[in-house]
């Protein structure tokens, strides 16, 4: 609740141990700070056991956040290598996503190609989703997030604009504060409809009386 209002500081306060059945949400928050310390523990065994990496359907959970801290940090080529592994291993299988646009799902088929900076990758993907998801407002909200995080990575704002906007139509003006500290959208911060975005939350809180 402390990351989906935006407070990272409290949302790190809590992080006590791992979470078995959010095993990557201390890593978010600690990516969402941008601090390298937070990060390693975060994704240390006393945070993300190991035996945890690749929980149910998805066995790059473990590798596809590491890539992404890896990204944040600003280490590029150590990031590179890691995506290049986790595409050759998904290449292999013979359903890399078995459990394809579940609303709760530790990747969705667009992250990957998003973390690459493939946006053909993420156009497929996209339309993968557009045809065969269920339609499901509330299980598309966090699918949302991840489509504009993707195409933002991917070098077309305006399509990432796009998701950020349906999602704050459908949900709220408060959902702002879902994306506000996510290094993912860093590149669209200056963009006028993001500004946009930031200025309707603000003055439906202020309204509310919200800080």
């Amino acid at each position: 609740m402390h990351l989906a209002r935006g407070d990272l500081e409290a949302a790190w306060a809590v992080v006590d141990g791992p979470l078995p059945s959010f095993v990557s949400l201390p890593a978010h928050v600690a990516i969402a700070s941008r601090d390298p310390e937070r990060i390693e523990y975060a994704l240390s065994p006393a945070i993300w056991p190991e035996d945890q990496h690749g929980p149910g359907d998805f066995p790059e959970a473990y590798a596809m956040v590491k890539a992404r801290a890896l990204l944040v940090m600003g280490r590029q080529a150590e990031a590179d290598r890691l995506l290049a592994e986790i595409k050759a291993r998904m290449a292999e299988r013979e359903e890399p996503y078995p459990s394809r646009w579940l609303s709760n799902a530790y990747y969705q088929p667009s992250e990957l190609p998003g973390l690459m900076g493939d946006l053909q990758g993420v156009r497929e993907a996209e339309a993968d989703y557009l045809k065969n998801a269920p339609r499901d407002v509330w299980g598309s909200r966090q699918i949302m997030v991840e489509l504009a995080a993707a195409f933002a990575r991917a070098g077309d704002p305006e399509r990432a604009m796009h998701y950020l906007e349906v999602l704050v139509d459908t949900i709220g003006p408060h959902d702002y504060l879902r994306f506000s500290t996510n290094p993912d959208f860093d590149s669209l911060r200056s963009h006028p409809r993001y500004l946009t975005l930031a200025a309707d939350y603000q003055a439906w809180a202020e309204e509310r009386g919200h800080e």
